[in-house]
């Protein structure tokens, strides 16, 4: 069993986490309403399903996986972006089978309340934390990516939850 989190494309919709008894590629088809494509994300390592077919279908934008997989994937910042609903996984496992979804992630995304931006000028860091906090996960990681698009030392980011 793994735990995926759906992100439909219309904004009103919450995110869920489901979990998965099996890894077959029709589960996944009928979560994008499609044929799949994978995009990777790096940090941390995890995966998208979804709809290899949706802009040619005319399928609504889907601003929050876009925003994710930009903030996740700096090689994908600005270069596409993701349309219908998608699938957050986990990095493929070793047989090619799909995994859950970062523990990190599925906390930040689903149970925290607070979001910090921190910026840094390398991955490594140092990561310095952007004031204010935000009390949605979706204003943060919009707000660090503006941060980040802007030349200078703050080229990385990344979304943590706030601490009260």
């Amino acid at each position: 069993m793994i735990t995926v989190i759906v992100i439909p494309a219309r904004l009103q919709e919450p995110l869920r986490a489901l979990t998965l008894e099996d890894d077959r590629l029709g589960v996944y088809q009928e979560l994008v309403q499609g044929p799949i494509e994978a995009l990777d994300l790096r940090n941390p390592p995890a995966s998208f399903f979804v709809n290899e077919e949706a802009k040619l279908r005319g399928m609504e934008l889907n601003e929050r996986a876009t925003t994710l997989a930009w903030a996740h994937n700096e090689l994908m910042r600005g270069q596409d972006v993701i349309a219908g609903p998608a699938v957050l996984h986990g990095p493929v496992g070793p047989d090619g089978e799909s995994t859950s979804a970062p523990a990190e992630l599925i906390d930040l995304l689903l149970n925290a309340r607070r979001f910090q931006v921190e910026v840094a000028p390398t991955l490594e860091g140092p990561f310095r934390l952007v004031v204010p906090e935000h009390g949605d996960w979706f204003d943060a990681y919009q707000h660090g990516l503006r941060l980040s698009g802007l030349s200078g030392p703050a080229r990385h980011m990344r979304v943590v939850a706030a601490h009260a």
